[in-house]
């Protein structure tokens, strides 16, 4: 379905790829992440009771 594409969450490989010294910025990323996670989760279960 289209809508999972959307409501995915971005990739986690993005931390990875960010300086040593960028400490603050990695728990930024890692906390959105997280949370982009948690929330596309629930969005896909309310998504799908609604259309089942």
């Amino acid at each position: 379905m289209i809508l999972e594409m959307f409501i995915l969450p971005p990739p986690f490989i993005i931390p990875l790829y960010m300086k040593e010294d960028h400490k603050e910025n990695k728990w930024f990323v890692s906390n959105v992440l997280a949370i982009n996670t948690f929330s596309a989760i629930v969005l896909y279960i309310i998504i799908v009771s609604i259309y089942v």
